[in-house]
């Protein structure tokens, strides 16, 4: 198996645990959000609400959780325009084949090989 595919399987695993993280950030978010609701419809002031709630650190949690999805999603793109660059297959076609433009996988392929335009 070339270097590229088995670069691209880490990089598919990495994308698969930031998917669970933020699942586990996004269930956090909601019960944080549904305890923060029952608060304000008991009338406690906003700031206790969302003290009680420790809306900030779930708040800080989802953050980090979707940044780090973004991160994980661009270096599946980019491992995925090496091996189909490696394999032959045109930007056209790879573009297509994930949804994007063709100048997002142009831009990819720059990165990743300079000698393609």
């Amino acid at each position: 198996m070339p270097a590229t595919s088995r670069r691209l399987e880490r990089k598919l695993e990495v994308l698969v645990k930031r998917t669970d993280e933020l699942e586990v950030a996004l269930e956090e978010f909601k019960k944080t959000t549904l305890h923060g609701l029952g608060l304000s419809r008991r009338s406690v002031p906003l700031v206790d609400a969302l003290t009680e709630a420790h809306a900030g650190s779930a708040r800080t949690n989802l953050n980090k959780a979707l940044d780090n999805m973004e991160r994980a999603r661009r270096d599946v793109r980019a491992a995925m325009t090496e091996v189909a660059i490696e394999e032959g297959a045109s930007l056209s076609e790879l573009a297509k084949a994930l949804g994007v433009s063709r100048q997002l996988i142009s831009r990819l392929a720059v990165r990743s090989h300079p000698k393609v335009e």
